[in-house]
């Protein structure tokens, strides 16, 4: 309490940050009637200026309705109370006994999707809502109603989705089976966009009015052959090309590559370029481009696919990958791409991806990444070409969080849950917050 005493005067006044700065937190699963007698009446009192908030919340047993209803009041009536994180997202199956009930869903039995993870392939299922203590009511509808948010479409969460399915037959009779027209107008733009097109702006009313004929009547060859005939409402990109799936794990574009290497006429793959060689994604870029043009190749579906390894795409998509549209035959950048990016030397691209690892580390060490996470990252790597997002050469996937399993714990602070007298706000992971608070004020002390 007195630096002074001891030699030291400080450079800030560090209680005057303190009381500024930092926000309290607690855990508890206490009713939340007991929460303004038994905690706030006395935190108000030594604490009157420093705001505090539940860090977990969860009355196991409980109407979530009443009950989170109770405790968002108590925010609106104490402004120091900003509100509380709801626990938790997924059942923590890798936890025992009463530690596996604050989970408000639960994993179903449909795989959604695979996720490669260091040569093991683990399936990625889907939600399944929990239960509330309300005979006919689960979790996540009663978190809604509170919160007054959109309640969860469950028909659709255990159903495969348009990006998951194989872009042939079979994954056009999986996704007919669901008989729902936004499901298959998904379908039909992604394969819109494995044909090097994109949808019009301002023709999603076209699209839609496409999937409504398929889901009535249809099959995929004929669904193949409307998008191919180029309708107005489809924009077909001229400098679309074949190249290499940032889906696909390395070692099958490298086989994919050493396989048409050996048979190409037109080009030698011992002539690849530097700026291209160096990276297996943008050497197959080179490859597979090449390779089309040498077969005179008119079906994108069928003749890029190179085992699996390659895929047709716009350059809206490859020309957002860094260093892909020098290594494109006749390749051109994004539109909107920064000139920047027009060159990559061997010490741009590490450094790059060093970058990328170190990120995703960072997350995992602080406690964001889950199984379900890597589990949309990968399907985001995996689908970026159909939706036209951006993406670099080394897929997200290939820097693994935690291992995951069958069931993993999931508590994603996307779904931290807050109210108070002047505002509603979703509040993200304050834990975080604080400890950057505290991080940056031991800094500021020091003189960092």
């Amino acid at each position: 309490h007195h630096p002074e005493n001891y030699g030291y005067t400080p450079k800030h006044n560090i209680t005057a940050a303190y009381e500024a700065r930092f926000t309290h937190s607690f855990n508890t699963q206490n009713p939340a009637t007991d929460l303004q007698h038994q905690f706030l009446d006395a935190y108000m009192t030594h604490f009157p200026s420093t705001p505090v908030y539940i860090g977990e919340y969860h009355r196991v047993g409980a109407s979530q309705a009443d009950d989170l209803g109770m405790i968002l009041s108590l925010a609106e009536q104490n402004p120091i109370f900003l509100g509380i994180s709801f626990f938790q997202y997924q059942v923590a199956y890798w936890k025992a006994g009463t530690e596996r009930d604050f989970g408000m869903f639960g994993l179903g039995s449909v795989s959604l999707a695979a996720m490669d993870y260091f040569g093991t392939t683990y399936q990625i299922y889907c939600l399944e809502p929990q239960s509330d203590a309300v005979p006919g009511m689960v979790m996540p509808s009663a978190l809604a109603n509170v919160y007054g948010g959109p309640d969860v479409n469950y028909s659709a969460l255990c159903v495969r989705r348009p990006e998951a399915v194989a872009l042939n037959g079979s994954g056009y009779s999986e996704i007919l089976a669901q008989h729902s027209v936004p499901q298959m107008a998904g379908f039909v733009e992604r394969l819109i966009h494995r044909m090097g097109a994109t949808v019009s702006p301002g023709a999603e009313g076209s699209l839609h009015s496409l999937a409504q004929v398929f889901v009535d009547n249809g099959s995929f060859e004929d669904l193949a052959s409307e998008v191919a005939s180029r309708p107005s409402w489809i924009d077909f990109d001229a400098h679309a090309n074949c190249v290499a799936d940032r889906g696909v794990p390395p070692s099958t574009v490298q086989q994919a590559v050493d396989q048409v290497c050996s048979q190409a006429t037109s080009f030698s793959c011992e002539d690849i370029p530097e700026q291209c060689a160096g990276n297996i994604y943008r050497s197959a870029d080179y490859v597979f481009s090449r390779y089309y043009k040498e077969m005179g190749a008119t079906k994108p579906l069928v003749d890029c696919s190179f085992q699996g390894a390659a895929v047709y795409a716009s350059s809206e998509v490859y020309g957002r990958w860094t260093g892909s549209w020098q290594c494109v035959d006749e390749g051109v950048m994004a539109p909107d791409t920064q000139e920047s990016r027009t060159t990559l030397g061997p010490s741009t691209e590490q450094a790059t991806t060093g970058a990328a690892t170190a990120i995703v580390m960072s997350t995992t060490s602080l406690g964001f990444a889950s199984s379900s996470t890597a589990a949309s990252t990968a399907t985001m790597n995996s689908s970026a070409l159909s939706t036209g997002a951006s993406t670099t050469d080394e897929p997200t996937w290939h820097f693994s969080t935690m291992q995951p399993g069958r069931h993993s714990d999931m508590k994603p602070g996307g779904h931290f849950l807050e109210r108070s007298a002047s505002r509603s706000m979703a509040l993200l992971w304050l834990p975080l917050a604080v400890m950057l608070s505290h991080t940056l004020l031991l800094a500021t002390e020091l003189g960092m």
